[in-house]
């Protein structure tokens, strides 16, 4: 996003509405309306330039708080969000890139879904005592054969090894 034409067109609207003033001041030759009136242009100039920049920016960042909550979501787990098309060419780059990013974050999530259901299905069918630990010794997945062994069929599931032992 370039700001220097925005920049750029508020100083140029600024300088004619204090010009203006100048010449309509200089045309009443009287100093103390001068005064006045110069002082009323630039309050009109900075109210100008006050509606510029906020009808400039307000899309941006209405922009930015739709960035926001879908970040938000992500950081819920929750990767089915998409942003609707539209507006400025460049917020629809990032429209984009976003919605893509949360394409391939919902991917991966289903994907590894699929691998623990699979690992999951595998142990429970195995016959021997199998068990699945964290780098803490804590037990993460246990198949039936290693619950009735080590807990009497109990659910072992977040105890350390030493706990069963």
């Amino acid at each position: 996003m370039a700001i220097w034409p925005l920049v750029v067109g508020v100083f140029i609207g600024n300088c004619c509405v204090l010009f203006l003033g100048f010449y309509i001041g200089i045309a009443q030759s009287n100093s103390g309306s001068v005064f006045w009136l110069v002082t009323l242009m630039l309050i009109i100039a900075l109210l100008a330039s006050a509606l510029i920049v906020k009808l400039f920016f307000g899309r941006y960042y209405k922009f930015l708080a739709v960035i926001k909550a879908g970040l938000l979501y992500f950081q819920d787990g929750e990767f089915a969000v998409k942003l609707m098309p539209g507006g400025d060419v460049k917020l629809q780059e990032l429209r984009d890139i976003f919605n893509q990013v949360a394409h391939c974050l919902q991917e991966s999530r289903q994907q590894i879904v699929q691998r623990e259901f699979l690992l999951e299905t595998i142990f429970d069918k195995v016959t021997s005592a199998l068990l699945l630990t964290d780098h803490r010794k804590k037990i993460v997945l246990a198949n039936p054969a290693a619950r009735q062994l080590l807990g009497a069929g109990k659910a072992i599931k977040g105890m350390t090894l030493s706990d069963v032992l």
